[in-house]
């Protein structure tokens, strides 16, 4: 038997050797659109293992990967031989010709979720005519067992220190309350010109499926909500803060400070590595003022890029 072969579809009785996470999790993206997948694997026959995976949605010529998401492309094991990737890569290629697509789109995780895995991902795409079509910057704080004041800056210590000398309190709510946090984050969005980029009723339905991966929190002060998150366990090692807001009325005391403040000792507790802050990109333009802010807060920036790639 031959160790490693390529195939279209999910086998049935093989484990994954790897983190897959939500966002490549074939009941998330089904939740999307039930019609237009396909996925690819990479298996080792010998400990009946999926050692690599991508998911494509196919429209128009065009294959995606992600379709509606923050990112997809392809994960792998750690061990994988990057002959075996680039071997993985075409001949996902090839049959996605066979299907008539004519474009292809990845976009990446952060490169500081798996940094060597990243870097081999880049190296592969970029030897075999992938170019890279939007270079976004992420902003990740690495979860150690500091206290999260002694990451920050001392501008936003003293936000910290004034947060709580207000009395603003940080909390977790249930999952069953959110309607009332979609909608307030909702109305803080449209007081700055804005919108959520889901419905309440599409997030309904990813909560139901995923109810253990969404963690909902809010920032209180004389029990009127001043901020409040909505977070999505995306791995094991990873916790995305997915929407957060703070009314306008409350600017003076930068509840968004003790709500990250909250959302690193959550971190802690439940022995998760990074929180991924999001990217700080909008229209294709780095909004600097908001990465600085993000900085401020004890991130890191990371590269989150978007490849492409035409077949002649």
């Amino acid at each position: 038997m031959t160790e490693y072969t390529f195939q279209e579809g999910i086998p049935s009785g093989f484990s994954t050797d790897f983190n897959t996470g939500i966002f490549h999790d074939q009941r998330y993206f089904e939740l999307q659109t039930t019609n237009g997948w396909y996925s690819f694997v990479l298996l080792n026959n010998q400990r009946k293992a999926i050692v690599g995976l991508v998911h494509y949605y196919l429209e128009n010529h065009l294959a995606s990967s992600p379709f509606r998401s923050p990112y997809g492309s392809f994960v792998f094991s750690k061990e994988l031989l990057p002959k075996l990737l680039r071997e993985f890569v075409a001949f996902t290629e090839l049959k996605l010709k066979e299907k008539g697509v004519q474009n292809l789109l990845l976009k990446n995780p952060p490169d500081i979720y798996a940094p060597a895995e990243s870097k081999l991902l880049y190296s592969v795409l970029t030897e075999t005519g992938y170019e890279v079509k939007m270079d976004e910057t992420s902003a990740v704080i690495i979860i150690t067992q500091e206290k999260f004041e002694s990451i920050l800056h001392r501008s936003e210590r003293k936000r910290l220190r004034k947060c709580k000398e207000s009395g603003l309190r940080f909390q977790q709510v249930s999952i069953n309350d959110l309607p009332e946090v979609y909608q307030f984050l909702a109305a803080c969005r449209d007081e700055k010109g804005y919108a959520l980029s889901m419905s309440l009723d599409e997030l309904r339905k990813v909560v139901g499926v995923f109810v253990n991966y969404f963690f909902l929190t809010t920032v209180t002060v004389d029990n009127a909500v001043a901020a409040a998150n909505i977070s999505i366990l995306v791995n094991e090692h990873v916790l995305y803060n997915f929407y957060h807001d703070h009314k306008s009325l409350y600017d003076s005391l930068s509840p968004v400070v003790l709500l990250n403040e909250g959302l690193y000792e959550f971190c802690q507790q439940k022995k998760i590595s990074l929180l991924d802050l999001g990217t700080s990109n909008a229209g294709g333009q780095l909004n600097e003022s908001l990465l600085n802010f993000k900085l401020r807060l004890g991130a890191q920036p990371s590269r989150k890029l978007t490849f492409v790639k035409k077949f002649l």
